[in-house]
């Protein structure tokens, strides 16, 4: 999940690669973005850029990190994490497993 710059919008992952935009007073949807025909299909996390608003989104499986335009919904950018990302996310949900239960 994130929030809006003006607090007025709560974005929210779906599964299969679909971002809600939520109203935050009333729950209504107002938007959803559908980012799975790219090949988006497990979001990892998301955050609101505080200098433009845009939302970003990493995706576990494509390793990537993706710029949603706030203007338009639109995804403009993608990037490749280090190669390390997924080994490291595997190594740290094991350690927890191991030292949490």
């Amino acid at each position: 999940m994130a929030l809006s710059l003006d607090g007025e919008r709560l974005f929210v992952a779906e599964r299969a690669g679909k971002i809600l935009a939520l109203e935050v007073d009333s729950g209504t949807v107002l938007q959803t973005i559908d980012v799975s025909p790219m090949g988006y299909t497990t979001i990892g996390g998301m955050a609101v850029s505080p200098t433009s608003g845009d939302l970003y989104f990493v995706d576990i499986d494509a390793s990537e990190v993706v710029k949603v335009e706030a203007s338009d919904g639109e995804c403009t950018y993608n990037s490749l994490l280090n190669s390390g990302y997924k080994s490291d996310i595997e190594f740290s949900q094991k350690e927890f497993s191991a030292n949490c239960g």
